[in-house]
């Protein structure tokens, strides 16, 4: 039977989900259910007892580095891999859509959900965020975007209304998304609980319209768990399914709005055939593998996931190249996070690990037990009485003093961080760098290890000589971070984020996680490095950052045009050189230095990044391309990207801060953005538009008919009333008859002749498009 042919009831009874992770079957029309499981740190599968917030018990799978590890990998490569192993795991019990990745930013280190999310910068988000979801779906299962759109804070998230600038949306927070869905095209997009600028995502046309008709989605567009409040609004904007199910009671209230006339047959239809076509669409025949086969997968997808954490451990600071590590040194190893690696945080993205690698167990395999002697020192979330913790700590700091070196584990405390809470301080916590300084008191040689979902300070920096930002790495984070030690790994992350050097620099913090039901992004598209590199506020580690065990220099740069329009392409060339002695990785990231506008932009802005990997001694070619995505914006005069007319830098770095290389290009616009016209400029602006000049002539034959007093005796001695007409300004024009037309009369015809003028530009530009 045709979709047509279906009765409306039947139509409206898709609109919402079936149970807790199926979309509604209609067996008798060939419409398939949809089976989701949460991700997006592992498949969170659950046959029975199932939940949204990590509750109830989930079948074993492979918990993968935390979105904010792979966006420290900065390789597409390895989160593409992560998106591979949780699409596969789905595949083998049949599941047909997977709710990751999360791609909103990382506006404050304090945001509990930051652990999922991949950085504060939209490019890096985007473009590790559609290569994991190219890597889920290569395996026949769909991925679904979340949480549409500007999901930054966890406190009030189901009440929240988030006030922001049309611009700092498109151009930052909805940046990330567009990105994420051109470049994986994923099954489906989940809206997130809050409002923007007093309307709930899930029923906010405005969003919807971005995402369909700008960015050409089409696939499945669903709200987050219980994230609803007006099903009708929701379904008009453009919102397909409703979760989870709720047996019978929202498909009995829309059936009943319907018949009252409250909502359209065809909203109702057009909802349904998006669902029904993507039902179709990833209903992908799979055969279930048995407990014996997923066993094997899983140790197949560990070896993987050990591989994907060495790219995501950061190295913060290697004082006297302290690292690697001899083997054969007596090498102390502090704290229970070592027994226990803390790998993933609390909420819906909850996985019941396959397995784990401590990294105690490892450092005793490669560097031998008796000199790899392990301290308790703390438990975790500080447990035990006083007197057991004071043991603990003796303990330590005497076996830090017999040792040559410590690797000394601290990690934001287990629950801190997570779907549900945002944290409360920015600092570890205290009783582990209280332990930290003593053990730095009788050992020199002390090796950081730390644990995070959202940046931590670090004040304690320069009592250790070396840090390794490990964020939440997943299970094979152990062994990842004693190859890195040993150094049979050199680590190659790049810190995904900016690490102020304490709470009062952060640039959002004054509008963050407050008990109420509203928050104002004040800091506009000055969040995050954007902020920290255009105020010139010196934070202790910078966006971008990272260390090798060799050293690296980037011998050429030359763009091949030094003048463009916004319309033609260029490329920048550059050479890398490996300087040092061993095998290394570097990411060689290209900043567009931006000239003044007409309004405020950050200093510099991440644009586009290549991981480069080069033996000792070897040089290599990297090419970018050049184009006006690197220089536009949000103008929200014309509604339209636009690119301002300058001198902008071509800069290549190590981070936002190491800059080793810079071109500049002048950027043109074939079609520049008028400048709107407003009472105090010339009347022979309006003729700019035809509405214009219609009024004029209506103008012109009003003030030669009417016109009074000191006015009447001028036009009596012009020569060429026209003209000179046309030089006055448009205010002087109208007071020669100010009593045929009031000042409110003026400012509707400006409105008029203004969004003309603006339409025949988006015309022009959209005419280039064509070409």
């Amino acid at each position: 039977m045709k979709i047509k042919e279906m009765e409306t009831e039947k139509l409206i009874s898709l609109l919402c989900g079936d149970q807790f992770m199926n979309t509604k079957a209609l067996p008798e029309y060939d419409i398939p259910s949809l089976e989701m499981s949460d991700g997006p740190m592992g498949l969170r599968y659950q046959k029975k007892d199932k939940d949204s917030l990590g509750i109830n018990r989930s079948e074993p799978a492979t918990c993968l580095p935390a979105g904010v590890a792979v966006a420290a990998s900065w390789n597409p490569d390895v989160a593409e891999q992560v998106g591979t192993i949780i699409g596969s795991e789905a595949a083998a019990y049949g599941v047909d859509l997977v709710l990751g990745p999360a791609v909103n930013l990382e506006r404050n280190p304090l945001c509990g959900r930051n652990v999922e999310y991949l950085s504060e910068d939209p490019l890096l988000a985007g473009r590790l965020g559609g290569a994991y979801i190219r890597g889920v779906q290569s395996q026949q299962v769909g991925a679904c975007i979340k949480h549409f759109a500007a999901n930054n804070q966890e406190t009030e998230r189901e009440y929240l209304n988030v006030i922001c600038e049309e611009d700092v949306l498109r151009d930052l927070y909805l940046k990330a998304f567009e990105i994420a869905i051109r470049e994986g095209k994923p099954a489906a997009v989940m809206t997130s609980l809050s409002k923007i600028n007093g309307t709930y995502c899930a029923e906010n046309r405005w969003l919807f319209d971005i995402l369909r008709k700008e960015w050409g989605f089409d696939g499945l567009v669903m709200t987050d768990w219980f994230g609803l409040d007006d099903r009708v609004k929701s379904a008009e904007a453009g919102l397909d399914l409703e979760m989870p199910g709720t047996d019978g009671k929202s498909t009995a209230y829309m059936v009943e709005q319907w018949k009252q006339g409250r909502l359209d047959e065809h909203v109702i239809r057009e909802r349904a055939e998006c669902i029904i076509r993507n039902a179709r669409k990833w209903k992908i025949p799979k055969t279930k593998k048995t407990e014996e086969e997923r066993e094997l997968l899983l140790k197949e997808n560990h070896e993987k996931v050990c591989a994907a954490a060495e790219e995501a451990i950061v190295l913060l600071k290697n004082k006297e190249d302290i690292l690697p590590q001899q083997q054969g040194r007596k090498l102390a190893v502090i704290g229970e996070y070592a027994r226990e690696p803390l790998f993933q945080a609390e909420g819906s993205g909850k996985v019941e690990g396959a397995g784990k690698e401590d990294a105690w167990e490892c450092a005793e395999k490669w560097n031998g037990a008796d000199n790899t002697p392990f301290a308790m020192g703390y438990r975790r979330n500080n447990a035990g009485s006083e007197a057991e913790q004071q043991k603990l700590r003796d303990e330590a700091v005497k076996t830090a003093a017999d040792a040559d070196a410590v690797l000394f584990f601290l990690a934001m405390d287990f629950g801190f961080e997570g779907e549900g809470n945002d944290r409360v301080q920015y600092e570890l916590p205290e009783y582990q760098v209280a332990l930290l300084k003593e053990i730095a008191a009788v050992n020199s040689n002390v090796i950081a290890v730390v644990m995070n979902g959202g940046a931590v300070a670090m004040p304690w920096a320069d009592e250790v000589k070396a840090i390794l930002e490990c964020f939440y790495g997943g299970q094979g984070i152990g062994r990842a971070i004693v190859k890195v030690i040993s150094g049979e790994v050199n680590p190659s992350g790049h810190m995904p984020v900016s690490v102020p050097a304490f709470r009062e620099q952060i640039i959002s913090d004054e509008n963050f996680a407050e008990q109420t039901e509203q928050v104002t992004y004040r800091e506009g598209m000055f969040m995050g490095y954007r902020g920290y590199e255009t105020k010139k506020i010196p934070v202790q580690f910078p966006f971008g950052f990272g260390l090798s065990y060799t050293t690296f220099e980037i011998t050429e740069c030359s763009v091949e045009q030094e003048k463009i329009t916004d319309c033609e392409k260029t490329v920048l060339r550059g050479k890398i050189k490996n300087t040092g002695n061993r095998k290394g990785a570097q990411v060689v990231q290209l900043y567009v230095k931006n000239p003044r506008a007409w309004k405020a932009r950050p200093a510099r802005e991440l644009r586009d990044f290549q991981k480069i990997i080069l033996e000792a001694g070897e040089e290599k070619e990297f090419v970018f391309s050049i184009s006006r995505e690197l220089f536009e914006l949000y103008d929200e005069r014309v509604d339209e990207r636009t690119v301002p007319q300058g001198m902008y830098g071509l800069e290549l770095g190590f981070s936002v801060q190491d800059i080793r290389a810079a071109q500049k290009i002048e950027v043109t616009p074939v079609f520049p953005v008028p400048k709107q016209i407003q009472g105090w400029d010339k009347t022979e602006r309006l003729l700019e538009t035809k509405a214009g000049e219609q009024i004029f002539e209506e103008l012109y034959r009003k003030i030669t008919e009417k016109a009074g007093g000191i006015f009447a005796q001028r036009l009596k001695e012009e020569k060429n009333v026209r003209e000179m007409l046309l030089s006055q300004p448009i205010r002087i024009v109208h007071l020669m008859i100010w009593n045929e037309m009031t000042d409110s009369e003026l400012i509707a015809i400006l409105e008029k002749v203004n969004q003309e003028l603006y339409h025949d530009y988006r015309e022009k530009m959209r005419s280039l498009e064509k070409k």
